[in-house]
């Protein structure tokens, strides 16, 4: 599809919550090109754009213009109340009709009705063919749909309204590898206006330009994103070395002014001084001479004055421009894990559900020393399963699990290692032995929690704060864990919090099994072997328990 000069714009679009807390300020920029990818941490209004844009929300200023049909794809799709396939695509009414017909009982309003809609059926296989649910009925229940299943579903019926300006916030989250890929194809060549709110940073090298959400301001940037990656990076160097060379400056000019200060001291010393020797010189001149003399040095002091709250000023503007460091380095006390040494040993296990095996075949595989393995597979293959089965939570039906590291940390997707009703220092605490508050507020700062923060209560966190925390849990333990299982880490959580989570892993000395469809996380992690799930499913039968 060409662009017939569609476009979105937004001018001066603001908003803010209730309580007066602004989100967005004065959001204005013109998306008539073929891709926009929208970034920005979570809670910095990404969604809330993505609503306003749509006409889902009203924005507390400024106003939106389209010419196109807009579409929003949000990232959590209403499965409840019974609801079928048919019925989230949208062609319930449009299918019954299409029976009727078929019958020839339909009365000539219903013919009318579908006349331009007589391929439905053809147009919805069509579609669920390319993001591969070619096999899916029209009359499944949703609630029978896994979230990647539902989500690529939703897609298609996005697609189903036909278009011309795309909105989609996550689009990739929850699906595997394979799924990803065919989504990914299908945008690409797409030639609607997108724009795309993701953490995805293989979908987001294909877009063509990138939108970002920084404190409340948005700056749309015409490059792709490893372009933008690099432009942001020199920015910031060049804004610590002004902030470096402002900070030099402030402190050169407040060194000056206590210089000047002391000698005006000492010349005015040495004029009272020679004053009073002049025995001819009256009271009356010696308390004008004084006068002048502090007259002069208060003059000189506010010029200095003025020059140093300037150079202030110019600071901590230099500063406000560069963004806070995203790495983050916790030094774990463990000895590194000798080569040898096994980890975990899985052998010709098996697990039921519903009374019929998992796998189509036996599973059998081990990890030794200090490895770092990706286990992958489709969705459903297993993977969440194996990690269970490693962490203790879940027996095998047959086989043996044998996990002679200890101890191992099990950090699932839903942080369920967390306590969220008690605060950020309460959960870490409670796994420091015999650490003092002190030490555990200095390895918190290590991970951003600083002063007051520490009180927050974790259910109060973002899915990035809530990982910052489960791994100061899990560094601050008085034994660091040889084995430490990771379901899906990066889901929901925006580019800051998985650049943290990389550099963060990278000290970490023990064993590592992953599981995730980020291939650009396993790759910063180190995954260095990777088990495929895959040969052992089921075509048509795959469970995830």
């Amino acid at each position: 599809m060409k662009n017939h000069g569609f476009k979105l714009e937004a001018r001066s679009v603001s908003f803010a919550l209730p309580d007066g807390r602004k989100i967005l300020e004065k959001v204005s920029f013109l998306a008539d090109g073929p891709s926009i990818a929208l970034i920005g941490r979570n809670g910095s209004g990404k969604t809330t754009l993505l609503r306003i844009l749509a006409g889902e929300l009203a924005p507390s200023g400024g106003s939106v213009g389209a010419r196109g049909r807009v579409v929003y794809l949000p990232q959590k799709i209403e499965r409840a109340g019974g609801r079928l396939v048919r019925d989230l695509l949208g062609i319930s009414d449009v299918l019954k009709a299409l029976e009727r017909i078929e019958a020839g009982d339909a009365p000539p309003e219903v013919i009318e009705e579908v006349e331009w809609k007589w391929d439905t059926r053809a147009r919805c296989s069509g579609l669920l063919r390319k993001v591969g649910l070619e096999r899916l009925s029209l009359d499944a229940p949703l609630l029978s749909l896994s979230g990647g299943e539902l989500l690529r579903l939703a897609f298609c019926a996005a697609m189903l309204k036909e278009p011309d300006i795309l909105l989609l916030d996550e689009p990739t989250n929850n699906l595997d590898r394979k799924s990803r890929l065919k989504l990914l194809a299908f945008l690409a060549s797409w030639k609607g206006i997108k724009i795309i709110a993701t953490h995805d940073r293989q979908l987001l090298e294909s877009l063509d330009s990138v939108a970002e959400i920084y404190d409340g301001k948005f700056t749309l940037y015409r490059m792709r994103y490893p372009e933008y990656v690099a432009y942001r990076r020199a920015m910031n160097e060049a804004a610590e070395l002004k902030a470096a060379e402002t900070r030099k400056h402030l402190a050169k000019d407040r060194k000056q002014l206590g210089a000047v200060m002391d000698r005006r001291l000492h010349h005015t010393a040495s004029a009272e001084r020679r004053v009073r020797k002049d025995e001819g010189v009256c009271r009356l001149n010696l308390s004008s001479a004084r006068s002048k003399g502090q007259a002069t040095t208060a003059g000189i002091r506010e010029i200095h004055l003025k020059r140093i709250e300037a150079a202030k000023k110019e600071f901590l503007e230099a500063k406000a421009r560069v963004r806070p460091e995203n790495r983050i380095e916790i030094d774990v006390p463990q000895d590194p894990m000798p080569a040898g040494k096994r980890i975990f040993a899985l052998e010709d296990v098996n697990v039921f559900y519903g009374g019929a095996p998992l796998w189509k075949r036996p599973v059998s595989f081990q990890l030794s020393g200090n490895t770092r393995m990706a286990l992958i597979g489709p969705n459903g293959s297993g993977k969440t399963t194996i990690l269970r089965l490693l962490s203790g939570k879940l027996r095998p039906a047959s086989g043996t699990v044998s996990v002679p590291a200890s101890p191992v940390v099990y950090l699932d997707q839903f942080l369920e290692y967390l306590d969220p009703e008690r605060t950020i220092l309460e959960n870490v605490w409670s796994r420091g032995a015999g650490m003092s508050e002190s030490l555990v507020r200095t390895r918190l700062a290590r991970l951003f929690f600083r002063r007051d923060a520490v009180h927050k209560k974790v259910a109060c966190l973002s899915g990035g704060e809530k990982l910052r925390v489960a791994l100061a849990k899990l560094f601050c333990a008085g034994k660091p864990p040889q084995l430490l299982l990771l379901d899906e880490p990066t889901n929901n959580m925006d580019l800051d919090s998985c650049e943290q989570l990389e550099s963060a892993l990278a000290g970490f000395k023990g064993a590592m099994l992953a599981v995730s469809h980020d291939y650009r996380f396993l790759n910063a992690i180190g995954a260095e072997d990777f088990f495929d799930l895959s040969p052992y499913c089921e075509a048509e039968r795959r469970y995830e328990l």
